[in-house]
């Protein structure tokens, strides 16, 4: 069996042009962080795991047809199964499930109606979970990440995830994005202290409010779109 490594970063965009050079057959499926999907042949659950040369869960057959997939995987037979909703495990079936197919930039896709891959979001997950307390520590003052150590060695910031690396470059450098026309910047909301809030939802059944976008709503001031992936790192408590 010929096998072909397909990168791809499991996010999802919009539907796109396919290449050429994606034809239906066997393939192992490679996260952007490096890591393999893979079958939990006991459980039949979908994981993200380290490169294992003679393990065909790994292995996974697509069926290309456009911009249509289907995912086989080479040991049990069985097919990725689509789900519709956020954050939940990701298995196996009996049965078939189309994916939207897209590439962008050399790396592929697969789109299940308007949610995510859950192996996009244990390869994030993963990404994040990298950096233990002890590395944090390495570079920061503290776990809430607010502050460089002095004399921290650049092989130490290395070994830290992409995200934490931009960061820390951005404390460095007094570089956080600024926003015409007023006094906020994003350091405002990234590195801030934050009282204990109750229940916003609750006060406005007691208050009588239905204004559901009040003080209490949202005390941090950032936003983000359903399915985005945030990191949260906290000091002292």
């Amino acid at each position: 069996m010929k096998l072909r490594t397909l990168l791809t970063t499991l996010l999802l965009t919009t539907a796109g042009a396919v290449s050429a050079a994606l034809t239906s057959g066997y393939y192992r499926i490679v996260s952007y962080n490096g890591k393999y999907l893979t079958e939990n042949t006991s459980s039949n659950a979908l994981i993200c795991s380290d490169l294992m040369s003679d393990n065909y869960s790994q292995v996974w057959y697509l069926n290309v047809s456009g911009t249509n997939v289907t995912i086989k995987n080479a040991l049990t037979d069985r097919y990725v199964k689509g789900e519709g909703s956020y954050s939940v495990q990701y298995y196996t079936a009996t049965y078939t499930s189309t994916f939207t197919l897209a590439e962008s930039n050399g790396a592929y896709t697969f789109q299940y109606g308007d949610y995510f891959h859950a192996a996009a979001l244990e390869a994030q997950r993963s990404a994040t979970n990298e950096a233990s307390t002890a590395d944090l520590l390495k570079v920061f003052t503290s776990t809430a990440c607010t502050e460089l150590k002095s004399g921290y060695s650049e092989s130490d910031l290395a070994a830290l995830p992409d995200a934490v690396q931009t960061l820390a470059a951005k404390i460095k450098n007094n570089s956080w994005a600024t926003y015409g026309g007023w006094d906020k910047t994003e350091k405002t909301f990234r590195i801030a202290d934050y009282n204990a809030y109750s229940s916003h939802t609750r006060w406005q059944d007691i208050l009588g409010l239905g204004y559901s976008f009040a003080r209490l709503t949202n005390p941090t001031g950032i936003s983000v779109k359903a399915g985005d992936y945030i990191q949260v790192y906290v000091g002292t408590i």
